[in-house]
């Protein structure tokens, strides 16, 4: 079965991107690999993945499911409550939500990067 995760260090990371992700990238051509797109990579494959799927699967959904999930994953206790209760709709919760706009970003490039040595 899966095994847990060992924490590391991010000078631990940054030293294993280098040796294993960007020495092939460079020799590619390609630019290399950021510490920030490698830390959004290792969360994606974390449990805040849940979060971000969560995020691009129900962030402009109509299906009422997939919207309690942003909710319920991204937005304030608050906001959350007042959508369960019917006292705020979808819509009106939907702006305080956190969408990882930036965290999505980096985790996008690099897959695009990674992609490139497969």
């Amino acid at each position: 079965g899966a095994q847990p995760r060992e924490p590391m260090p991010v000078a631990a990371l940054k030293t294993v991107v280098e040796e294993k992700v960007n020495a092939r990238l460079r020799a590619m051509g390609e630019p290399k690999m950021s510490t920030e797109e490698a830390l959004g990579l290792r969360l994606y494959t974390g449990p805040l993945f849940v979060k971000y799927n969560g995020v691009l699967r129900g962030l402009n959904s109509l299906v009422p499911f997939l919207q309690a999930q942003v909710v319920k994953l991204c937005c304030s206790a608050e906001a959350s409550e007042r959508f369960a209760s019917g006292e705020a709709t979808y819509d009106e919760v939907k702006p305080r939500a956190n969408i990882y706009t930036t965290t999505l970003h980096v985790i996008n490039s690099g897959i695009v990067k990674t992609s490139k040595l497969t």
